[in-house]
């Protein structure tokens, strides 16, 4: 078992023991979870948003790095070399966290409205995580100074059935959802495990306020935000949804746990490769 942590902050305890048409009801095509009674999924669900509650939402979503971006760029252009080094590099990592944000947000509304309903299952490729799991977190730690991320990821793990793109999506929007809501001072936390001969699951745990149980599957409905994420912060709630859509499209799943202990789970299960796919993949990589 390989541990990582990356950034700084107290060792946490062993963690193992949410654009569819304007107008369309963009819930409509989110499936219930797997062995659940679609009666039951369906009285759980809340009303879906009004195509004016979507614009709504979006469009604070969306002013909010445009506007930043527009002004930077123009006290950069505008201000010249007068402008003092401090300022200039204020404006510039300001100018750089909205556009990421931007960009997030359009990745997680067209993950949403492509794979709507399961819609256009992804081209899979077996993919080792072991060193491939670091890699997203460096990343993601790179972008975000705040974050903190334990994993615990185990070197024999098999290869998955996977979309690396999408899959670093998801786990990205997992990794900052769970960061947004983690106690102070308290890194996310990722495990890797196998819990059968057939899939891979990864955990990614936090010490936030967790979510009420009856909760679990609106957490994944577009646009739908808890009433402690609302208060935690802005948010168009796609991130969830895109996330378990993208797993779906993928053969996987995505679902929601409350921890005893406090703080919410999020286990992706993932598809293991098959030996002949395994092949078919060395081969690929030979020819190349």
């Amino acid at each position: 078992m390989a541990h990582l942590g990356l950034g700084d902050g107290p060792a946490p305890d062993d963690p193992r023991g949410p654009l569819g048409r304007a107008g369309t009801d963009l819930r409509a095509g989110l499936p219930p979870p797997l062995g659940a009674d679609p009666a039951t999924a369906h009285d759980q669900r809340v009303p879906a948003p009004t195509a004016t509650e979507i614009v709504d939402i979006l469009s604070h979503e969306l002013r909010s790095p445009i506007t930043t971006i527009h002004l930077g760029t123009k006290v950069l252009r505008g201000s010249g070399s007068d402008i003092p080094g401090a300022v200039r590099n204020e404006v510039v990592e300001a100018v750089e966290e909205e556009a990421e944000r931007l960009y997030r947000l359009v990745e997680n509304l067209l993950a949403v409205a492509r794979h709507e309903g399961d819609a256009n299952p992804l081209e899979l490729r077996p993919l080792l995580l072991q060193h491939w799991i670091i890699r997203v977190i460096e990343g993601e730690v790179r972008e975000d100074r705040g974050l903190r991320v334990r994993a615990a990821v185990p070197a024999d793990l098999p290869p998955v059935l996977a979309d690396d793109g999408a899959l670093a999506q998801v786990l990205r929007n997992l990794l900052l959802n769970a960061a947004r809501y983690a106690a102070d001072g308290m890194p996310v936390e990722l495990v890797a495990r196998r819990p059968d001969a057939r899939t891979l699951e990864i955990d990614v745990l936090d010490r936030g306020p967790g979510f009420d149980p009856s909760e679990r599957e609106l957490l994944f409905e577009p646009f739908y935000r808890s009433p402690s994420a609302a208060a935690a912060g802005s948010g168009a709630g796609l991130g969830l949804t895109a996330a378990r859509r993208l797993m779906r499209a993928m053969g996987g799943d995505l679902r929601a746990e409350v921890r005893e202990e406090g703080g919410a789970k999020f286990v992706l299960r993932l598809v293991i490769a098959a030996e002949d796919d395994e092949e078919d993949r060395q081969r690929t990589s030979a020819a190349a």
